[in-house]
């Protein structure tokens, strides 16, 4: 099991765009992340000051260990509305 629980990387990543994160704004997103790790044991979590969530994963974690980085979590302003299908994601968020 990942930290992304049920959830498949691409469907994580959907929830993930699907949350409106002008600059400023990017707690929502922040939340969600944390709130997806923070229920794995192993893992610790963080949000610095800056905004930025830390996830730090102990030695004695047992799930997957795949790594997922994102560079930043804040767009422009305006919203459109997050879409998928086979092959790609996309939106603001």
């Amino acid at each position: 099991m990942s930290f992304m629980g049920s959830l498949k990387p691409a469907e994580f990543l959907y929830e993930i765009v699907k949350v409106y994160t002008p600059s400023g704004s990017e707690s929502a997103v922040a939340d969600l992340i944390v709130s997806q790790a923070e229920s794995e044991k192993g893992i610790e979590c963080e949000v610095d000051e800056a905004g930025n969530v830390v996830l730090v994963i102990n030695p004695e974690y047992k799930g997957n260990r795949e790594l997922l980085l994102f560079s930043h979590m804040d767009t422009v302003p305006g919203e459109r509305e997050a879409e998928k299908n086979r092959e790609t994601i996309s939106g603001k968020g």
